[in-house]
């Protein structure tokens, strides 16, 4: 890892995913078709009316796949603080991530969400902080579909000021021709496994965007 130096009410991601609508982006496809990136407003982001701290709300994010490898963009609005603080509703930790739904017919229940709680992706791509380190993780939450756990792979990652990126191959998302993807800054006030958790951006919102543009 470099250091240049995680809505609204509480929700479950299920419901999140569905409600968070109307905010603005505007979407940009690069050359080929194998790398896109939107921005979104600065100053967007934020939970019960109040604002999040600048360093979780994004201003753009992107996926590009090269040599198959996928690597995972984002920009916020301030750089990111090497000991970022734990505070309400991000008491236990917080996420940097892209949300991926490469199976638009199946919605797996259970983790990150709680036990039996579906939502509709497939792969969670997260950067974290913990109040002690930041780790680069790819949710595989597949095999929650026949009963198993989510499958958990370590990522490389980095992150530059107000940059951060993660990389993963291709082959640990089953290689898809296409999804639909956001990225997401989320803040949880409990280890995971639960609906303790609060959205504070999307980009893009849904009804989200997709890979290949």
């Amino acid at each position: 890892m470099e250091m240049t130096i995680r809505v609204g009410l509480r929700r479950g991601m299920s419901a999140v995913l569905l409600a968070m609508a109307g905010m603005l982006v505007a979407p940009m496809v690069l050359a080929g078709g194998q790398r896109v990136a939107v921005t979104d407003p600065a100053g967007d982001a934020g939970f019960d009316g109040g604002s999040a701290p600048l360093y979780q709300d994004i201003v753009k994010a992107g996926i590009s796949l090269k040599d198959g490898r996928f690597t995972f963009t984002m920009e916020v609005a301030a750089p990111v603080p090497r000991h970022p603080a734990l505070t309400a509703p991000g008491s236990n930790h917080i996420w940097w991530s892209w949300l991926i739904d490469t199976d638009l017919a199946t919605e797996p229940e259970g983790c990150p969400s709680s036990s039996g709680v579906p939502h509709r992706t497939e792969f969670n791509v997260v950067i974290s902080w913990d109040g002690t380190a930041f780790t680069g993780f790819l949710n595989d939450r597949r095999p929650l579909l026949t009963g198993g756990d989510v499958a958990v792979t370590p990522l490389s990652f980095s992150i530059k000021g107000a940059t951060l990126m993660a990389s993963a191959r291709a082959s640990l998302l089953g290689s898809p021709s296409s999804f639909v993807w956001t990225g997401a800054t989320i803040d949880w006030n409990s280890p995971g496994c639960s609906e303790s958790l609060f959205i504070l951006d999307f980009a893009p919102p849904p009804p989200f965007g997709t890979w290949p543009a």
